[in-house]
């Protein structure tokens, strides 16, 4: 607690020494404290855990597996996508990848080199995760009879929306109507949509953290041991680029002949069902205004 308490302190303390040595954290006692310690610095993991703090105004040090989702915080888009820090640091390091870097100066005599810890795996595989969880929900909620609404299913409507795209009792209501085949590509496309929405947002969420973490005091003076982290944080949005654009070419390329074929046996059906004009002819119709003779 002294350490964490007196940081800043301790940090203005040695601005003017020429040679520092930093001994290791002891707990004297006390519990471990996350981010309170002398390990190597993970720096997607901790700039994770520090911007989220920081944008909800909680001290960078605070717990990392606090879960805001019950508090005056739940409503924020930053805690909707990740309701605890660690659920935050746990994507971007997936997504990103990270590595155990020292704080002392690269190359210099008795400085370890940076050691990778996770592997970047970009965003796909979170897209598949997202798209396996809004998949079977959106079936079973189509398939339920037209005009069924309960507590239940609204409650499972908000649990597969995306910010900006939700999926609302008359969007489901249209889906029921649907003839069963064309119905099951319509579902498979919507959940497409859905779940790029979701994974973007977090993506883009994620991003706005990191860079706040990035503009921390505390980050600042780690100096060389977070230089390569703002590249690292620019690959970010270059995998969200790159997701768009597959999202575009499978738009492109699913079940656009299925859905051009269900259209057309559509009208096809409309066509036969409907319902001949039972009126007989007019005789003598009227031409220029007076009754033709016959």
């Amino acid at each position: 607690t002294r350490l964490r308490d007196h940081m800043d302190d301790f940090q203005q303390a040695f601005n003017d020494a020429d040679i520092v040595l930093a001994l290791p954290v002891y707990t004297a006692g006390e519990a471990p404290i996350d981010g309170v310690s002398s390990d190597a610095l993970r720096p997607i993991r901790d700039l994770s855990i520090a911007g989220y703090n920081a944008t909800l105004n909680k001290a960078v040090t605070a717990s990392p597996t606090t879960s805001y989702a019950s508090a005056a915080e739940k409503n924020t888009r930053l805690v909707r996508a990740f309701p605890t820090p660690d659920d935050l640091a746990k994507f971007a390091t997936e997504v990103l990848g990270d590595k155990r870097v020292y704080t002392c100066t690269q190359g210099t005599e008795g400085c370890p080199n940076p050691t990778n810890v996770t592997t970047a795996t970009g965003l796909g595989p979170k897209y598949e995760a997202e798209y396996d969880i809004v998949l079977p929900k959106l079936q079973t909620l189509a398939n339920i009879s037209t005009g069924s609404s309960s507590s239940a299913v609204y409650s499972e409507l908000q649990t597969i929306s995306a910010p900006g795209m939700s999926v609302s009792p008359q969007l489901l209501d249209s889906l029921r109507r649907l003839p069963t085949d064309t119905r099951s590509i319509a579902v498979n496309r919507l959940s497409q949509e859905l779940a790029m929405h979701r994974v973007v947002d977090k993506a883009l969420v994620a991003r706005a953290a990191l860079l706040t973490g990035l503009s921390l005091p505390e980050v600042t003076a780690a100096g060389d041991a977070i230089r390569d982290t703002q590249e690292t944080i620019d690959r970010l949005t270059r995998y969200i680029d790159d997701l768009m654009y597959e999202s575009r070419i499978r738009k492109e390329l699913t079940a656009d002949t299925a859905l051009a074929i269900m259209g057309s046996q559509l009208q096809s059906d409309s066509q036969a069902m409907r319902v001949p004009d039972g009126r007989q002819a007019d005789p003598a119709p009227l031409e220029a205004g007076r009754v033709r003779n016959p």
